[in-house]
């Protein structure tokens, strides 16, 4: 069994392994390995912690109100954390109820719309630290860091494609575990956390 990746350096020399590559010393030196997964490292991440409800990525926030009110039919405007990388759900309110828009002007976030006017939102939030994520998290990313930096890394380019495979079998692994796993996907305000947990 891989020890668990703790820093970013380790996880990158997983993706390294799965392309039969040796590993680097350390991901911010200036070689052309370090280089190319430096690059893609941070957008792997994010694709793949957005993929799907991770339990180690959820959070919960009642976010502040944005002034001034949408155009769309969902009036009501919350700006989201930076660190959002999907709404989730939105506690007592279905998927009509609610959307996501892009912040006006030069500044990036993500607006919640939504018709209620307290909202408990339900989000994954970007982890930063290989050593928070969960395992399946981790094999999932070093498959698919590993085939976004083949075709510039790997001597063998015909394992692209498998490198891309193992990525979609880790998420589809991780989808049927979480399934077993998971609570209620929605929690009512009027739930307490007590009484959700023995559900």
């Amino acid at each position: 069994m891989t020890a668990r990746a703790g820093t970013e350096t380790a996880a990158a020399n997983g993706a390294l392994s799965h392309m039969g590559e040796p590993p680097i010393g350390n991901l911010t030196e200036a070689t052309h390995k370090a280089k190319t997964l430096r690059r893609a490292f941070g957008d792997v991440r994010d694709q793949i912690q957005r993929a799907k409800d991770w339990n180690c990525c959820t959070a919960w926030i009642e976010p502040s109100p944005e002034a001034g009110e949408s155009t769309g039919p969902l009036k009501n405007r919350y700006r989201m954390p930076s660190d959002c990388l999907r709404v989730r759900s939105v506690a007592d309110l279905a998927e009509d109820e609610w959307a996501v828009e892009a912040a006006e002007g030069a500044e990036e976030a993500m607006i919640l719309v939504t018709t209620s006017t307290a909202p408990l939102v339900c989000y994954s939030r970007r982890i930063v630290s290989p050593a928070l994520w969960d395992a399946q998290l981790l094999i999932a990313f070093e498959f698919a860091l590993a085939a976004r930096a083949a075709p510039t890394i790997a001597k063998n380019k015909n394992i692209i494609a498998d490198l891309r495979a193992a990525a979609r079998d880790s998420l589809n692994d991780a989808a049927r575990t979480d399934s077993k796993e998971k609570a209620r996907g929605a929690i009512s305000k009027s739930t307490s956390w007590i009484a959700a947990r023995r559900r």
